[in-house]
């Protein structure tokens, strides 16, 4: 997969990361929800793709980020919240660029 647009997802995992701050109730389950999307993440940002490949990785990825910023909502409150919200919007706009650039 193209080297910015993995780094630009490798910011996905620290977001995730902010997971430990959830409430203790639904802790658990939002750590293994998190856990999931990033194991995702990874496995879709080791792919050396082109092309169409190329561009289906990319939409794959823009979606585990919305996935986890709906997650987030879920299960962060107060500045972690906001915090995660923000990183998530700010690669789901870069993820978006860069399919408009490669995938014509």
């Amino acid at each position: 997969m193209n080297r910015s647009v993995a780094s630009k997802c490798a910011m996905l995992a620290a977001a995730v990361a902010l997971s430990a701050t959830m409430p203790a109730a639904r802790a658990e389950e939002c750590e293994d929800i998190q856990a999931a999307l990033s194991k995702h993440a990874d496995v879709l940002m080791k792919m050396d793709a082109k092309g169409a490949a190329l561009c289906a990785g990319m939409g794959q990825l823009l979606g585990v980020i919305q996935a986890g910023r709906i997650v987030a909502e879920q299960c962060l409150e107060g500045d972690e919240l906001k915090t995660a919200v923000n990183g998530m919007n700010d690669m789901a706009k870069a993820m978006e660029d860069g399919i408009k650039e490669q995938c014509k």
